[in-house]
């Protein structure tokens, strides 16, 4: 019986069905009729992984863009330059003190060589609207054909009267004045008043300020309807100041300057009373029209940089460089032009102490030279002009 079943094992063995032929049993036959299946499955389950980074790192970049974290120049949530353009020229003309400095810069290339620069520094305060006063400190240098001469002085502006002194003169200027008598020592570092009521000369009337208000609205509006400047490109922003900044280049609007200086002339006439005129007569107006056409004509057009603060909505800083041929501006010359201009803002409403000059001359003192020069020696001069002596 032991053979037997040992017979009957090896036999079984032996004889054994291949596992490929061999009955699977149910849960076999289950999951290999759920393979597909569960493929599918997780190529969905990879997909849509892939879909949710993709709407984290997007709504992560939205984020960043948004909030100026990122902020490249492309970046389609920075505000409409235009928009940032008006609000600035609409700050900077309510505030009440700035200090601004300027740089304008020449230089010619021809024949006969040229160069110039202006620098102009200065502060305004107009918190007291009935007496606004302003400074500013002037220093001329040039140079033509290798000779250097400089220029300075300091301008002071106290409600509607006008202290300048004169700091240096060049030495070629006042040997030519030495010439006809005149000592330039006697004008330089001395204030002298130009005070127009005083001297019977007003200009143009005086305004009320109400007056001054609505023609400052009115100029302001002007400019809102015909703004002069226009967003070529936008730029990288950068700092100025330690203040993130908003950087455009602009460019100067031909048409929309037209109508701003005729329409500026007008309302300046309007309140000042300069000639009896409603408006502008068209020959008038044809006139600066051409000429600004020629302007553009020749320079090929005017464009300079800006930057204005983020927070603030100011504007920080302008720049511009501008080069051309001198045969654009007259037929036959050869050589060229540069012309740069450099202009920064900074202390916005910070007060300023502004104050008249503790001793200073009329202006008619200094004039006085030329007065009797002109008109024929003295020519009772005394007498024409009473209370005031000739200084030699």
């Amino acid at each position: 019986m032991n053979n037997k079943q040992q017979s009957n094992l090896r036999g079984t063995i032996s004889g054994s069905v291949p596992e490929s032929e061999q009955p699977k049993s149910d849960s076999e036959a289950d999951l290999q009729g759920f393979q597909k299946p569960q493929e599918s499955k997780t190529k969905k389950k990879v997909l849509i992984g892939v879909i949710s980074g993709l709407a984290v790192i997007l709504l992560g970049a939205v984020v960043v863009l948004a909030s100026g974290i990122w902020n490249p120049v492309w970046n389609p949530f920075q505000p409409s330059p235009d928009k940032v353009l008006a609000e600035a020229f609409q700050n900077m003309s309510n505030l009440k003190a700035v200090h601004s400095n300027i740089v304008y810069d020449m230089d010619v290339q021809s024949e006969e060589s040229f160069s110039a620069k202006i620098v102009i520094e200065s502060d305004s305060d107009a918190f007291d609207i009935e007496n606004p006063k302003s400074q500013a400190v002037i220093d001329v240098s040039f140079s033509i054909e290798g000779m250097e001469m400089f220029f300075g002085g300091e301008i002071r502006s106290i409600d509607e009267d006008l202290y300048f002194n004169v700091g240096t003169i060049p030495i070629p200027i006042s040997l030519e004045l030495s010439k006809i008598g005149i000592d330039a020592n006697d004008w330089t570092n001395k204030w002298f008043k130009f005070d127009s009521k005083e001297l019977g000369m007003s200009l143009l009337k005086t305004l009320s300020d109400e007056e001054k208000l609505n023609m400052e609205q009115e100029i302001q509006q002007l400019f809102l309807e015909y703004p002069i400047t226009k967003v070529e490109e936008r730029l990288a922003n950068e700092k100025i100041e330690g203040q993130d900044s908003y950087h455009y280049l602009l460019a100067m609007d031909k048409e929309n300057l037209k109508q701003f200086l005729i329409g500026l002339m007008e309302i300046v006439n309007k309140y000042y009373k300069i000639d009896d005129l409603p408006g502008m007569p068209e020959a008038d107006q044809q006139e600066i029209s051409d000429g600004i056409d020629e302007l553009f004509e020749k320079t090929g057009g005017i464009d300079f940089e800006i930057w204005i603060g983020k927070k603030d909505k100011l504007i920080y800083k302008i720049a511009g460089q501008k080069d051309f041929d001198l045969s654009a501006i007259e037929q036959g010359e050869e050589g060229t032009m540069s012309l740069g201009l450099n202009m920064s803002f900074s202390k916005f409403n910070e007060p300023v102490e502004i104050m008249a000059p503790k001793d200073s001359q009329s202006i008619i003192e200094m004039l006085m030279p030329f007065i009797q020069m002109f008109m024929g020696g003295a020519m009772n001069i005394e007498n024409q002009l009473p209370g005031y002596e000739l200084p030699f």
